[in-house]
């Protein structure tokens, strides 16, 4: 069975659905006002979307995997956070910035998937730096003081980065008693 390959990105076209499918030359266009539209078309869709968006994400052409993280970011839905924590270990920063964006948000549903990434990962500085942003602007100013050491490991690199997942591991464990 041959399979309609678009060889530019390296992604299936036939997996995705037919609207979705007629925008992507638009998308991936050196014009920016057409990539502009078919990103706003892409969010005035929301949910019915997001299968798509999340499968151009593996996409090997640069601006149509931007093109579907900004309109991700944008949309903002909660089923896009295993998506965006994915994305938070992205080794571009531009992608880990709108995963963190998408995180905040989408609002306080995602503080628990960032403090089990920063409990697996905070031992990388990009990730503290990324869930900091996150749980910076979702805390409230009493949660702050609550997860001070918490905090003050996200943003500190050098000597209390390390704490980080520990400090996370703790909060989750906050969380899961407040909401029990």
């Amino acid at each position: 069975m041959k399979t309609n390959e678009i060889h530019e990105t390296g992604i299936k076209e036939e997996k995705l659905q037919p609207e979705v499918r007629a925008l992507l030359n638009d998308l991936m266009s050196g014009n920016t006002i057409k990539r502009k539209e078919a990103r706003h078309w892409l969010e005035s869709q929301g949910e019915d979307v997001l299968d798509d968006l999340h499968y151009l994400l593996r996409a090997k052409d640069h601006q149509l995997r931007w093109e579907a993280a900004k309109a991700l970011e944008d949309i903002a839905s909660s089923k896009s956070i295993p998506v965006f924590i994915k994305l938070m270990h992205n080794h571009e920063t531009e992608f880990r910035w709108m995963a963190a964006e998408g995180l905040r948000k989408i609002g306080k549903e995602s503080i628990p998937a960032v403090l089990e990434l920063v409990e697996n990962s905070g031992q990388s500085v990009h990730i503290r730096q990324g869930a900091h942003h996150v749980l910076n602007a979702l805390y409230s100013e009493q949660e702050k003081l609550e997860q001070k050491n918490l905090m003050d490991a996200l943003s500190n690199s050098n000597e209390l980065g390390e704490t980080a997942p520990v400090w996370a591991e703790e909060a989750l464990e906050r969380l899961s008693k407040r909401i029990v």
